[in-house]
């Protein structure tokens, strides 16, 4: 990985944290695709020892919370534990108290809820057995969505997402995501979801020009989507068009509010201009 492109994780790590992309309602947006190539990876993992690691990093107060909490199997506490795991992090955790939610409450929000955490637990781990198993439990919680509402197009473009982003680790082809996410923006041409995906994938596969046309079309529908400028700055620079980038990260600087955002883009526009 070039130096640019690990400018560019960063901002986007930071652009996921200053948005709160981690547990976003059910309608907000997947956000973009990564890439993650993991060849002969090991696979093993054990849900009870995540678990357990989990909680051993836990302070006390935490830990009692948690436990007097989860003695309780009413949906209503069963909702709550996914809530104190979304506050430590913990996507993998929140997902499964959101599943067993919806085991007992099946609606398409709980199903689609757990599907979009376990989506975030594999996109932000780096272990190879975690992204593979949370991958899965994805897949099946959005698939269980469309079987109770076909029409349901952020479930679809959800589903594409773990499609495109997981072929590596499941050992698929990326292009049966991309055939999910093009039926969303076929019948939906404002789907964020979709179109930040179909332009990330887009500058994997080198097709610059048609990633700024959909990072394009994604700020004219939705200018605060900070992470639209992000990956539209990117094809910039992969292009040589180092003033169109910088000038896309210096629009982006006057729509962020976080310090750690700002900081890591003046970085990136540093290098830019020495460049």
């Amino acid at each position: 990985m070039n130096t640019k492109s690990m400018q560019l994780g960063a901002i986007a790590l930071c652009a996921v944290v200053a948005l709160g992309l981690y547990f976003l309602p059910k309608n907000a947006p997947a956000g973009m695709a990564k890439k993650m190539a993991l060849p002969n990876a090991d696979t093993t993992f054990s849900f009870e020892a995540f678990q357990t690691e989990a909680k051993n990093g836990l302070d006390s107060a935490s830990l009692s919370e948690l436990s007097s909490w989860e003695t309780k199997t009413d949906t209503a506490s069963l909702r709550k534990i996914s809530d104190i795991w979304s506050s430590f992090r913990n996507a993998g955790l929140s997902g499964f108290y959101i599943e067993k939610l919806a085991l007992v409450a099946p609606t398409t929000e709980n199903w689609f809820n757990a599907g979009y955490r376990y989506m975030v637990a594999f996109r932000t781990t780096e272990k190879n057995g975690e992204k593979l198993y949370f991958t899965r439990k994805a897949i099946t919680c959005f698939k269980t969505v469309l079987d109770k509402d076909s029409t349901n197009l952020e479930a679809k473009a959800n589903l594409g997402v773990c499609y495109v982003e997981g072929a590596q680790t499941l050992g698929t082809a990326p292009m049966q995501g991309v055939k999910l996410l093009l039926d969303v923006v076929g019948k939906d041409p404002k789907n964020i979801t979709a179109l930040v995906n179909l332009g990330y994938f887009s500058i994997q596969r080198g097709q610059l020009d048609k990633a700024i046309e959909r990072f394009n079309q994604i700020i004219e529908i939705k200018p605060d989507y900070l992470e639209a400028y992000i990956y539209l700055a990117d094809a910039y620079q992969r292009q040589g068009k180092k003033e169109e980038a910088i000038k896309t990260l210096e629009i982006l600087k006057s729509k962020n509010k976080d310090p750690e955002l700002e900081a890591n883009i003046n970085q990136y526009i540093q290098d830019l201009k020495s460049s």
